[in-house]
């Protein structure tokens, strides 16, 4: 006789609704997470010119309208101090608020019912880190525990594409 038992693990709110694998988890509630963009950076830091990428992540209510607007979505911004423009390096940044220092997270924050620099329920990132891994077809996988400025835990995930900002003719 043989006997199959399958197990099937999922991860769930508070509320017991399941969280989708492309998530971030913000006051005990789980919010989706669809798409991912990079667009790169520098300044002229303390020694020298430092360079960087910032990594935006959607929900899916995201568009970019034909008037070049944004809808309002769920997001977040992630700053990260890399050895180039553009170039995102799969490594574990470490916040640590306006630091010029390699591999650091110089700022970040997120926002609900939002659009980039403008309206929405915004928070800052105070402390924590990302982790970022890249995968042979070149998508990455980027996990993030981080607390806001009211002392509130920001966890997720996000595992894809990131695309390049430039190409969405916003810029």
């Amino acid at each position: 006789m043989q006997i199959i038992l399958e197990i099937q693990i999922q991860s769930c709110n508070n509320d017991g609704a399941e969280v989708p694998a492309n998530h971030f988890t913000y006051d005990g509630k789980s919010y989706p997470l669809e798409s991912g963009y990079n667009y790169g950076y520098s300044f002229l830091g303390d020694n020298g010119e430092v360079y960087g990428v910032e990594i935006m992540l959607f929900s899916p209510e995201f568009k970019i309208n034909d008037d070049h607007t944004l809808t309002k979505s769920n997001y977040m911004v992630f700053y990260l101090n890399t050895t180039e423009k553009y170039k995102i390096e799969p490594v574990t940044y470490t916040f640590e608020y306006m630091s010029q220092d390699l591999h650091d997270m110089n700022e970040g924050y997120f926002g609900f019912d939002a659009v980039p620099e403008g309206e929405g329920d915004y928070h800052s990132i105070t402390s924590g880190s990302i982790t970022i891994t890249e995968a042979d077809d070149g998508s990455y996988e980027l996990s993030w525990e981080f607390t806001d400025e009211g002392g509130k835990k920001f966890t997720g995930k996000f595992n894809g594409e990131i695309k390049d900002w430039r190409d969405t003719g916003l810029v």
